[in-house]
């Protein structure tokens, strides 16, 4: 969920790589074009989503994890203000506050930035909404691809912070088809007591 990817730098046979802390594949990104659904009406999106499961990536050690998305104005036009929350069991609560565009609505690809981090540079859409019941859950996936290397992120989002095994079991479904390893995906603790409702 934390859409800015940091960055780890490695020294490999004398070449600096840089990798986003993702799922890492040698290979081509799947074509996911046409799984990205239409969001007309950016609003519905908003509010609060609990995260529910997530590829392991740079949130490692956060739980109770979720996201609440406002729609703002500026005077270079709407944009989405994205803040980012999660309990760590040494350092409590942190958050990130980023933004996000829609650059061609109506399709769900977004452009999700934070500043000071590598994804403050994103051109393409690094949040691709590929299901979605906007009053249930939300899947996101990304596949970036730097040289010969890839990395996937992707999320299961809730409004509630749980979400019935048969939704999970087709979101996960469809995330095997684009050749996530579902079986490594982090279950994200929730709580009412350390991640209240809305």
């Amino acid at each position: 969920m934390f859409s800015g990817v940091q960055s780890l730098f490695v020294s490999l046979l004398g070449l600096n790589l840089t990798l986003t802390l993702a799922a890492p594949f040698i290979g081509e990104c799947p074509d996911i074009s046409g799984l990205i659904v239409d969001l007309p009406n950016l609003a519905d999106y908003m509010g609060r989503w609990y995260e529910i499961y997530r590829v392991p990536n740079f949130e490692v050690g956060q739980e109770f994890v979720f996201a609440t998305y406002t729609l703002e104005n500026s005077p270079y036009g709407t944009y989405v203000q994205v803040n980012n929350t999660g309990f760590g069991w040494v350092d409590g609560y942190s958050g990130i506050v980023g933004m996000a565009i829609q650059p061609n609505p109506p399709m769900a690809a977004l452009i999700v930035s934070f500043s000071g981090y590598p994804s403050q540079s994103a051109t393409a859409p690094n949040y691709n909404i590929i299901s979605l019941d906007l009053s249930s859950y939300a899947l996101i996936y990304s596949c970036d691809r730097e040289g010969g290397l890839g990395s996937v992120d992707a999320w299961i989002l809730s409004r509630t912070n749980s979400l019935p095994g048969d939704v999970i079991a087709d979101l996960k479904g469809l995330l095997a088809s684009l050749g996530v390893e579902v079986g490594n995906m982090h279950a994200t603790v929730q709580s009412d007591y350390y991640c209240p409702v809305a």
